[in-house]
């Protein structure tokens, strides 16, 4: 989008908004009225806080990881934070709060205390103070007074109740480590004896595996013995036959010893044979005595060792294991141990009144109420002030089917719009000697006034040719339209620069010109038309050289027989011999034909619309009414042009390049103007 464009849009809605600045300001006004009526309306609520610290020193919250479980069972998880949190906002602590403040009475049933209760119940909050162990209370009360005494009595009823329910815990933690101590002795005492029976165990297990060496020591001694009466036998087999007596001795003897190995006796046979050496039969009897009884002390041994086993795991079936029996007896001394030193600091606690909570600020009074909020309330009484009038000044003005800037009159109207006449104030002249007797003269400070008429003047010319006797209707749709004013001052602007001009007031049934010139209205037009006298000896001349004026000289209720009759067509014709232009102010064309009859006998029509007065409806009936009639329309002229407004038009650019410093002021109802007045035209004529 470019500038011009997005100029040219904020620049129509800043029309709009100025064109309805009184329906804006009533809105406007009313929303704000709405607004703060809403807010009085509203209840007040006042807010208090206080900053509250929570010191867990318990022995529950202090305790290790072998005890949370327990402690859990006990609230020590109510040393937490948000646990606290939820503690002091709870419904109990509320309750007793309000029982204290007397706002829930003595004698009120259960359901009038939880109705009381339910009611404060959203108005009790509180969080956390980021990752600390602070916290802060936050209550709402409909009055400063009771919001303090809430918060401390809150604040009062949660410490107690801390106390309370830290003594209570302590004592059923006593009670509970006392009864687990006493379980732990029994357990450990029982865990050590058997602890002692697998001390034992081990005693006959290291006495049976002394026996079992013993035995296999003497085994490999006869296995000794018999592997060397092998070496024997196999030397003696190299000299003699297997018959030999020596060799029959050795083979006994091997014999003999595997019956030994194998737990049998020797036979008799190979004793007597053995006879023939003594000494072998004595060695071997030894052998034999020996390997006998170390095998019955294993077998005593091991049954013994079986039987104590036995016993062992008949008495403790869940103790199969001495390692694991080992670990858990460990465990469980390393618990009681534990449990008298927590039991120690429970005892000690119990002796020690001092408080977790500590209040690190208390609360105060406060002085206004967070609710309603009065910068939400400004913020959207603002944004209500913003939007809601221009929603309803663009719907109204959506509904408008006045025309109010030059743009649109001339898109609308199809015909070439001259120009346009800015609305000035009234001003009285307080500059001795600026007011003329023709009433016309403009205040030296009008500037932009006075070029509208001088480009509205170029213009003419340029529409209609500079050629001597020209006569230009003056009329407008409805009445009070500037019609009067826009000719008065266009005939003084013509008559400056040197034209001979001519105004005439052809208002025969409103006739008005002579009171806006201040000069007598009789002789006039009328006079001529009665032929009581001829038109030029009704002239009147003005202070402006050049300019004449010829006023209507009194009033007809039917004045369109006139403006048809031959008489008033040959004044108008001889009007046109004598002056360079004729000006002809003319009725209103919408309820009368009169602007019709008399347009026939002049130049063309130039129509004055009134800006943000002029209905669609109307104007385009009088243009319909002026082109069937085949009368030409010389343009239109947008009088009464409000100043921001008018500076919108691009023909104000292009025409004054002036700012809008000329005053702004009254429309219609005004009142008589004074000469001052008349003479800037600011009076609305027609």
């Amino acid at each position: 989008m470019e500038r011009t464009e997005l100029y040219e849009i904020l620049m129509r809605i800043v029309h709009t908004v100025v064109k309805r600045a009184h329906l804006f300001g009533l809105v406007a006004a009313g929303v704000i009225v709405g607004v703060g009526a809403m807010y009085l309306s509203v209840p007040k609520v006042f807010e208090t806080s206080a900053q509250l610290q929570y010191i867990a020193e318990t022995p529950l919250e202090q305790a290790s990881q072998v005890f949370e479980r327990i402690g859990k069972m006990f609230g020590a998880g109510e040393g937490t934070i948000d646990t606290q949190i939820e503690i002091i906002t709870s419904e109990a602590i509320l309750k007793e709060s309000l029982e204290r403040l007397n706002l829930i009475p003595e004698s009120a049933t259960p359901a009038e205390a939880q109705a009381v209760v339910g009611r404060f119940r959203g108005h009790i909050s509180a969080r956390k103070v980021g990752n600390s162990n602070t916290f802060q209370l936050i209550v709402q009360a409909p009055t400063p007074d009771l919001a303090l005494k809430l918060a401390n009595t809150v604040t009062d009823v949660y410490r107690v109740n801390d106390l309370r329910t830290r003594q209570r815990n302590d004592q059923a933690m006593r009670g509970y480590l006392l009864e687990q101590i006493d379980s732990l002795e029994a357990k450990i005492r029982e865990q050590k004896g058997q602890s002692q029976s697998f001390a034992t165990l081990q005693d006959l297990e290291a006495e049976v595996k002394a026996l079992e060496k013993q035995s296999q020591e003497q085994r490999r001694a006869i296995e000794a013995e018999r592997k060397n009466l092998l070496i024997e036998r196999d030397a003696l087999m190299t000299r003699y036959t297997p018959e030999h007596p020596s060799v029959l001795q050795i083979g006994a003897a091997l014999e003999y010893l595997d019956e030994i190995l194998a737990g049998r006796s020797g036979s008799r046979e190979r004793t007597t044979i053995l006879a023939l050496q003594p000494e072998l039969v004595e060695r071997f009897v030894k052998l034999q005595a020996t390997d006998q009884l170390s095998r019955r002390d294993l077998a005593r041994g091991r049954d013994k060792l079986d039987r104590r086993t036995r016993e062992l795991l008949a008495s403790t079936p869940q103790y199969s294991d001495q390692e694991f029996l080992q670990r858990e007896l460990a465990l469980n001394q390393e618990i009681y141990a534990n449990m008298k030193r927590r039991l120690s600091q429970v005892e000690l606690s119990l002796g020690n009144q001092s408080q977790n909570v500590v209040v690190l600020r208390e609360a105060g009074l406060p002085r206004r109420p967070v609710k309603p909020d009065a910068r939400t309330f400004a913020g959207i009484g603002f944004i209500l002030c913003l939007a809601l009038p221009l929603g309803v000044v663009f719907i109204m003005e959506a509904m408008d089917s006045t025309i109010g800037t030059i743009p649109e009159l001339e898109k609308f109207a199809k015909a070439t719009v001259l120009g346009g006449v800015p609305f000035v104030k009234h001003a009285a002249d307080t500059t001795a000697g600026k007011a003329t007797t023709d009433g016309v003269a403009l205040d030296t400070t009008q500037l932009a006034f006075r070029e509208a008429f001088r480009t509205l003047r170029t213009r003419m010319d340029l529409q209609a040719g500079r050629k001597k006797g020209r006569i230009f209707l003056f009329t407008s749709t409805q009445p009070e339209e500037g019609k009067t004013t826009v000719s008065c001052n266009l005939a003084r602007t013509f008559a400056e620069t040197g034209t001979l001009a001519l105004l005439v007031d052809c208002n025969l049934r409103h006739p008005c010109l002579h009171e806006y010139l201040r000069i007598p209205r009789d002789p006039g037009l009328i006079h001529a038309l009665q032929k009581k006298m001829g038109w030029r000896s009704a002239l009147q001349f003005g202070e402006t050289k050049g300019l004449c004026v010829l006023t209507s000289g009194g009033v007809l209720r039917n004045p369109l027989p006139v403006y048809e009759s031959r008489l008033f067509s040959e004044i108008l014709a001889d009007a046109r011999t004598v002056f360079d232009l004729v000006l002809v102010d003319a009725p209103p064309a919408l309820f009368v034909s009169d602007a019709a009859a008399m347009a026939k006998h002049t130049d063309g029509v130039i129509l004055i619309c009134s800006a943000d007065e002029v209905q669609r409806s109307s104007l385009e009936r009088n243009l319909d009414q002026f082109r069937k009639s085949g009368i030409p329309i010389l343009g239109l002229i947008m009088n009464h042009k409000r100043p921001l407004r008018f500076m919108m038009s691009p023909y104000y650019h292009y025409y004054y390049g002036y700012p809008s410093t000329y005053p702004v002021g009254a429309r219609k109802g005004d009142g008589q103007p004074s000469t001052a007045q008349a003479a800037s035209g600011t009076a609305a004529a027609g």
